[in-house]
């Protein structure tokens, strides 16, 4: 009876939780992370560790949270829009960077391929069959 009623309690309280989560949990609670047992385990015990872990885990994903949101914020203030990429290249370039002219050169060959008649046709064809599923048939 007991057991049952722990188990209805755990999933009423704690319906997000994955299994790997209760293994986290009880494997945490083996290594007495929680406290000693004394002899005894039961509902209270069980609820008692879940709580200890949902602190646990709840302030950790806090952390990460705040931690991820710092990592975007700072990857977009240090940020640089592709074309202004281009313009410090070329300004690169014009003051003698070698590594620069390699780059821009890059980036010209590439874009003049990107323009050519055949790529484009090849990227509409890609495109319709994404669509369509097969191959063009309108010709």
């Amino acid at each position: 009876m007991q057991v049952a009623m722990t188990c209805d309690l755990i999933i009423d309280n704690y319906p997000e939780y994955k299994l790997e989560d209760f293994k986290l949990c009880f494997r945490n609670a083996m290594a007495l992370k929680y406290g000693k047992l004394f002899d005894r385990l039961d509902g209270g015990i069980i609820m008692e560790w879940i709580s200890k872990y949902s602190r646990e885990r709840n302030e950790y994903v806090s952390i990460s949270a705040e931690s991820s949101a710092r990592e975007i914020e700072e990857i977009v203030n240090d940020g640089i829009f592709y074309q202004d990429y281009l313009v410090n290249l070329q300004e690169r370039v014009n003051n003698g960077d070698l590594e620069a002219k390699e780059c821009l050169e890059r980036h010209l060959s590439v874009q003049a391929i990107l323009k050519k008649p055949e790529y484009i046709k090849y990227k509409k064809d890609r495109e319709y069959t994404r669509l369509h599923g097969k191959g063009d048939t309108r010709r």
